[in-house]
């Protein structure tokens, strides 16, 4: 009767181990689907705005304007660089708030070039990202 009763105990501790460990495990597993969904979806964002930046457009579409910065805190949208040198060409959409350095665009404008090279614009925008596409 001992045995049998610590083996129920032992039993009984196990199964509420892996309950506890299922509940927990839930939240995670939850957390980790949503953060491998949100960085998909950002990345599918970056090269939607880079696909519209080599055709000249805002992440929204809208047509881009080139011009010299005139101000030391103009902000690249798409590379986060921050204090453009004055004089600078930047591509701007002023209806979006966004503004493209020279060195992004001519990026963007190169993956554009790399489709017309037979690879598809995904595989581009991915061989740009990893490096083993110029």
């Amino acid at each position: 009767v001992v045995e049998q009763g610590e083996d129920c105990e032992t039993t009984n501790q196990v199964l509420s181990f892996l309950v506890a460990a299922a509940v927990a495990g839930v939240p995670l597993c939850s957390n980790l689907a949503a953060l491998a969904t949100q960085r998909a979806l950002q990345e599918a964002l970056e090269d939607l705005a880079q696909e519209n930046l080599g055709r000249g457009c805002c992440p929204e579409g809208h047509g881009l304007v080139a011009f010299g910065t005139y101000d030391p805190r103009f902000y690249c949208s798409m590379c986060k660089q921050e204090m453009i040198p004055l004089y600078s060409t930047m591509f701007g959409c002023r209806i979006c708030d966004f503004d493209a350095c020279q060195g992004c665009r001519d990026e963007a404008a190169a993956i554009i070039g790399a489709v017309g090279g037979g690879k598809s614009e995904t595989e581009a925008r991915r061989g740009r990202r990893q490096g083993w596409l110029p």
